[in-house]
């Protein structure tokens, strides 16, 4: 990389001029172009405020020509006025390339990595959490009861219970009796509205930084020359993210013997839940000890910012410790959402040899100057394979990965149809207005009808029956209005060429917006608007819970109905059945997820095999099996086989029907013009 192919970065770093916090006086300014001593990459150096950073970033995207990544080094606390949080949401609004921690991971609570950690199969010490200071004494309580009756045993240790650079901690916050305990809890609870009582685990104390690589950059990419030279400078060592490594289990104990730990072991160590993380690979660093001088045994604030010629580190030096610390820091950062890099700080038990969480800092202090090494500088310093620049080039090449994947490969579009002639719109009115009052007639009168498809349909049930008589009378009161006539609705456009068998929509592993049957009967009554999107636009999971639509717009991915759709499902994800080309409305056929309950509605998506009429009766058809295969949500699957329907073996992306392969823009995939909320994963039609 070298003369204009070198990789632009910019380093955005929290101003502190004008700033009063406790960090502001002690913690220096990063230089991480020191470490770049060929000059492989160019760098530029930001210095955000807090109240000035949407603003600055704003005018850094504008910079020409534009800065490839921003190396954020920016740290600041939620309750600082160090810049911080407000940078990464300034990044992720103007859709930047950028290391460190997003928004999730930026400063979870010592509860929360708690929580997950334990999750994980991670020990961490016995606590109690004082959340406001109204529950000091409730929580005091708790910490000094019995132990038999959940009681914390000393020695204690109290904590920030968010906590950053070791703030409100002085040589006194490790604590032996109830007098020094309440003090202690008291000034946390004065300073920073709540205070974490810990049980103080004797023993060795040890860091593991974890960084994120990029499984399999394309060919080519800026991403994967970085990681091309970190192989090339003999950085290794890499843990593959679903977990091929395990140990052995262990129980939870603290120097007193309190167990703190949920879980012992490890299953699928460093397994990620997001399924679109399989792309990287979690590292975890050689673990490194911190030891303390003289009088000291845990790292105060003094002692980390001012003190800190008195501490010494070390690699470690049993193999067998350093991999289960390695586990237990990899199983962390996957545990908390880690993304890019963070540091674990653990304690290893001086008796059991037991290993327990103190917590995991994401955007750690890191890229000091010489001189001024922060814990994760020593790491690096001590590891020959993970130097200064192999971790630079590391968190760089996932930024740009991490943000290559992250593009959105479609996007909410409303597609127009063309206007119709006035004597048109008249005859649909009088269309619409009769179907609608034989539908009402029929509602009470099950019987069967013609699907449209030339299949019989399945008999009608009140509740379909109901449903067409809702659609048939919105399709008049539509054509009175003249919607009909030049309107269009909602769908989603790709922006992308998307190759068949890639996931278009990613529903496995995400929020969905769920509501019963039984809820929607007793609170959403027949003729209300709430129902009317029910009936529309809601799917099922099974015969008595719905996903139907959030109530935040920018969850709405309006997915549209086609009779030769170019999406199918694949689980609960909906896949390319074929290629499909930027511009492309991305279309399914609603018989493979949609049942019984389902308003019906007149297809008009152009395709040769369109069936004119779809309603809720058509996932019964023989044809969906010989159509779709197991291409179909679990609830259709069930329903179909409870009718004796069996899917065909032949159906595939391989095999899948090309008759239609693109909707242009001026076409919607349905006949109903709505304009209509999406479900949040996106039914309309």
């Amino acid at each position: 990389m070298t003369g204009r192919n070198k990789i632009r970065i910019c380093v955005l770093q929290s101003c502190i001029e004008n700033t009063k916090g406790a960090i502001s006086e002690v913690d220096p300014y990063k230089k991480p172009e020191v470490y770049d001593k060929d000059g492989e990459f160019e760098w530029h150096t930001a210095y955000i405020g807090k109240a000035t950073s949407a603003s600055q970033l704003v005018a850094l995207a504008a910079v020409r020509p534009p800065y490839d990544v921003y190396l954020n080094l920016c740290d600041g606390a939620w309750d600082e006025d160090r810049a911080g949080r407000d940078v990464v949401e300034a990044l992720e609004r103007l859709n930047l390339p950028y290391t460190g921690a997003n928004l999730p991971f930026y400063e979870p609570s010592k509860i929360e990595m708690k929580m997950a950690a334990q999750y994980y199969g991670v020990q961490v010490p016995a606590w109690v959490h004082i959340e406001r200071a109204e529950d000091m004494e409730s929580g005091l309580a708790e910490a000094l009861a019995p132990p038999a009756h959940g009681g914390l045993r000393f020695p204690l240790i109290v904590k920030h219970p968010s906590g950053y650079g070791s703030v409100g901690m002085t040589r006194d916050s490790k604590v032996t009796n109830a007098q020094q305990l309440r003090e202690q809890v008291s000034l946390l609870v004065q300073q920073f509205g709540g205070a974490l009582i810990e049980e103080f685990i004797c023993g060795r104390e040890f860091t593991v930084l974890v960084v994120e690589e990029p499984a399999a950059p394309p060919p080519g990419s800026a991403a994967a020359a970085c990681m091309a030279a970190v192989s090339a400078g003999g950085s290794g060592g890499a843990a593959a993210a679903n977990g091929s490594s395990s140990s052995s289990s262990s129980s939870s104990s603290s120097c007193n013997g309190k167990q703190g730990g949920a879980g012992a072991g490890s299953k699928d160590a460093a397994a990620a839940l997001d399924p679109d993380l399989s792309s990287f690979r979690v590292v975890a660093y050689t673990p490194v000890e911190c030891a303390f001088g003289p009088g000291e045994d845990f790292k105060h604030f003094n002692l980390k910012w001012s003190d800190y010629e008195t501490l010494s580190w070390t690699p470690c030096a049993d193999p067998e410790l350093a991999e289960r610390l390695k586990e237990a820091a990899r199983n962390t950062f996957v545990a908390t959402r880690g993304i890019s890099y963070g540091r674990c700080d653990f304690r290893v038990h001086a008796d059991s040899g037991d290993i327990y969480l103190l917590e995991i800092n994401p955007n750690c202090g890191v890229l000091y100057p010489p001189g001024l090494h922060g814990s994760a500088d020593y790491i690096m310093s001590l590891d020959p394979a993970h130097d200064h620049l192999a971790f630079i080039r590391t968190i760089i090449a996932s930024a740009l990965e991490r943000h290559r994947l992250k593009q959105r490969k479609v996007r909410p579009a409303f597609f127009r149809r063309p206007p119709r002639p006035a004597a048109t719109v008249t005859a649909a009115v009088a269309t619409a207005a009769a179907a609608a009052a034989a539908a009402a007639a029929a509602a009470t009168q099950p019987n069967g009808n013609a699907n449209g498809n030339g299949h019989a349909a399945q008999a009608g049930s009140g509740e379909e029956g109901a449903a067409a008589a809702a659609a048939a009378a919105a399709a008049a009161d539509e054509e009175r209005s003249g919607a009909g006539g030049g309107a269009g609705g909602w769908g989603l456009r790709a922006v992308v060429p998307i190759k068949a068998g890639e996931v278009v929509q990613r529903n496995e592993q995400r929020k969905h917006v769920l509501a019963s049957k039984g809820f929607v009967q007793r609170c959403w009554p027949e003729g209300s608007r709430q129902r009317e999107w029910f009936d529309g636009y809601a799917y099922p999971l099974n015969d008595d819970v719905w996903v139907t639509w959030s109530d935040d717009p920018n969850d709405w991915l309006p997915l549209n109905h086609s009779c030769d759709p170019n999406t199918w499902l694949l689980g609960l994800d909906a896949v390319a059945r074929r290629d499909i080309a930027p511009g492309e409305q991305i279309t399914i056929d609603y018989a493979t997820f949609c049942t019984g309950h389902m308003a019906p509605f007149d297809c008009c998506c152009g395709a040769a095999a369109c069936r004119g009429r779809v309603s809720g009766a058509d996932h019964l058809a023989d044809w969906v099996g010989e159509v779709y295969g197991h291409h179909v949500s679990g609830h259709v699957a069930a329903r179909r086989r409870a009718a004796g329907k069996q899917p065909q073996a032949g159906a595939s992306i391989a095999t899948a029907t090309t008759t239609t392969t693109t909707a242009t823009a001026a076409t919607t995939s349905t006949s109903s013009g709505a304009n209509g909320i999406a479900t949040s994963n996106g039914a309309q039609h």
